[in-house]
């Protein structure tokens, strides 16, 4: 089975998150910069790591060959765009050079110059299926064809984890987890909303950290429909018999999460003050001293009902 540690230290491959969803094609862009393999297709969905693997690729032809080759996008390949045809190719989004009749032609026939010269060619199209690529290069069967898959769940729980290292951001298991399962879209847009949270810092490991991050990244979440923090706060006092509830989980919304007070005051379809005060008044009982169990239970038990959400 493939292992992510086979690539560590190699220039271009770190930025990867290695995992099984993406594996041969990191084996193969890795083979096509060290010359093994001559031509090489990449298809998958938006946003999981093609543009990336033809960077590596490049590193590795680089370090192997002594020579750095371009990345080209597709489009401007096929209007004539300027290019060593010594070099390798890397292609960058090929289905957009065949968007139209005159640009296939024109970047199906110089494909075929080099698949039928042996030319080092390596390109990478955003595709929903494999059949894609068989009728957009030509001499299909010279190729080595290889596709990147959505991660799954578990996966996209290592991409997290991936991101957050990049990024020296310092996540709890639990705020892995969640952000695994809530964050919307792919890889670029996990990337941006990881980027997103260490604006506001570096370090989210303990329970009231997790929560506040969930607080920053509501709107990242949004999009999955059922997400909206304050009632899952809400939902965790009531499960948790917490008393007084509502003002427990005011003071959970806007003290650990820092939710705007007018968007709790909205939840409970009530004045701004309510919130203020209700929230004032328990916070000087927890900084006293007197709650602090009862505020560490509570806490928990939030990310741990987020985790499970």
């Amino acid at each position: 089975m493939f292992q992510g540690d086979n690539f560590e230290g190699l220039r271009g491959f770190e930025k990867i998150a290695a995992i099984p969803s993406n594996a041969v094609a990191m084996e193969s862009a890795y083979a096509f910069g060290l010359g093994r393999i001559a031509l090489l297709a990449v298809s998958g969905p938006s946003g999981w790591g093609k543009t990336r693997l033809l960077e590596a690729a490049a590193k590795t032809v680089t370090v192997s060959e002594g020579r750095a080759p371009r990345i080209v996008d597709a489009g401007v390949w096929a209007e004539g765009g300027l290019y060593d045809p010594d070099q390798p190719l890397l292609l960058d989004n090929l289905q957009d050079g065949l968007r139209s009749a005159r640009r296939r032609i024109r970047l199906n026939l110089a494909l075929e110059r080099r698949a039928r010269a042996g030319k080092p060619t390596m390109v990478a199209m955003t595709a929903n299926h494999a059949s894609q690529v068989r009728q957009a290069v030509p001499l299909y069967r010279s190729w080595t064809d290889v596709r990147i898959e959505e991660p799954v769940a578990l996966e996209r729980q290592h991409v997290v984890k991936h991101l957050a290292e990049r990024l020296d951001l310092n996540l709890s298991d639990s705020l892995q987890t969640i952000l695994a399962q809530r964050l919307c879209g792919n890889g670029r847009s996990m990337e941006g909303a990881l980027k997103r949270l260490k604006l506001s810092g570096d370090s989210w490991h303990n329970d009231v950290e997790t929560i506040r991050a969930c607080g920053i990244l509501s709107p990242c979440f949004e999009d999955k429909g059922d997400w909206d923090l304050r009632l899952l706060i809400q939902d965790a006092a009531e499960r948790l018999e917490m008393e007084p509830r509502k003002p427990w989980a005011m003071y959970a919304m806007r003290r650990w999460a820092q939710l705007p007070e007018v968007d709790v005051a909205s939840f409970y379809e009530a004045p701004s003050r309510d919130v203020y005060n209700g929230v004032r008044r328990l916070r000087e009982r927890v900084k006293a001293g007197a709650l602090n169990g009862q505020a560490e239970r509570f806490a928990g038990y939030i990310v741990d009902r987020l985790a499970m959400a």
